[in-house]
């Protein structure tokens, strides 16, 4: 005869099993899902690069920070790769398109990089720290899971902030 269990034990390993599972398929997806949308938008590969590039650097920093860290991949922590990869095109395509409205593209002109990052890199940084203190505010929230979402969120938006902020410029100039 085949016995049953339950409990909170075997409810953890089984959650664990599915959230590995589901975040080896939903991270790709929606990284697939980004880059045909910035193909769409800007019909080059290098902007798809571009704009892709910081979004997934950033998620498997994050990924492999909490792997250092020894902090399991929960419910609440497996939406951090898709959001750190949202979040890395949103403010990616402000660079790119601010780079593309004063011609950075068809010229190579240093000084219209210089111009175009001058217009948008304080609102980008401005963006990425809100966004980070928000997070770091739902740290105070006595759940552990909560807290280790707000924490390791608000950490993937700093690296994905300051990879938008020095890796699309590279990659343009």
């Amino acid at each position: 005869e085949g016995g049953f269990l339950s409990g909170v034990p075997v409810f953890r390993v089984a959650a664990n099993q599915r959230t590995r599972a589901e975040i080896l398929f939903i991270a790709p997806m929606t990284a697939l899902a980004i880059a045909a949308f910035l193909f769409l938008v800007f019909r080059s590969a290098g902007a798809v690069l571009l704009g892709i590039a910081p979004g997934v650097a950033g998620s498997f920093f994050l990924l492999a920070a909490m792997g250092y860290l020894g902090a399991p991949l929960s419910i609440t922590t497996m939406v951090l790769p898709s959001i750190i990869l949202a979040l890395g095109c949103a403010y990616s395509m402000h660079v790119l398109i601010a780079a593309s409205d004063t011609g950075v593209r068809a010229t190579g002109s240093a000084a219209n990089l210089e111009s175009a990052l001058g217009r948008v890199g304080l609102p980008v940084a401005l963006s990425g720290l809100t966004t980070a203190l928000g997070l770091l505010a739902i740290t105070f929230v006595p759940i552990e899971a909560v807290r280790m979402t707000g924490g390791y969120g608000a950490l993937g938006v700093l690296v994905v902030t300051t990879l938008v902020l020095t890796l699309v410029p590279a990659g343009l100039a």
